[in-house]
């Protein structure tokens, strides 16, 4: 499943995306497809991304909580 957002926040080696289904997903730098890995990220920044794990807002931990990306890419 593919899915688009906007980055919500980057700290340097990951971050997490606001997607437009309304949940949140943590993506690591290598995530980020190869060509695009030393661009600056800054919050807002429209991505596109494969969903590696949906989200489960009901967790009790943060880990699951958030949903995992697959490939992202900036837009």
């Amino acid at each position: 499943m593919q899915l688009s957002g906007r980055l919500k926040r980057w700290c340097g080696t990951y971050g997490f995306i606001e997607a437009k289904d309304g949940f949140d997903y943590f993506f690591c730098k290598s995530n980020i497809a190869t060509h695009q890995r030393e661009l600056h990220f800054r919050p807002g920044q429209g991505l596109v991304f494969t969903v590696n794990k949906v989200p489960d807002p009901g967790a009790e931990d943060s880990a699951a909580r958030y949903g995992k990306a697959g490939v992202v890419t900036a837009v």
